[in-house]
């Protein structure tokens, strides 16, 4: 498993449990710059945004750390 390999260890799948019932993915963010990230998913990596509660935060997500992810269709 990816994931795995970049450290998501049995802690942080444990503290994602939740997270993964509401259909989300975990995920890991590679790039973040100007609130535009890239995140590292399972199978793949994605552009991520912002949204909801995160977006107005005071602390937005930084490169490494790890990420509650759903996947959209942007088109």
């Amino acid at each position: 498993m990816f994931l795995e390999q970049i450290g998501a260890d049995a802690g942080v799948r444990e503290l994602f449990r939740a997270h993964a019932t509401a259909g989300m993915e975990l995920g890991r963010v590679s790039f973040a710059s100007h609130e535009q990230y890239r995140i590292f998913l399972e199978a793949s990596e994605c552009d991520a945004l912002p949204v909801g509660r995160l977006r107005w935060a005071d602390t937005l997500p930084a490169v490494g750390d790890w990420v509650a992810a759903r996947c959209v269709d942007s088109t």
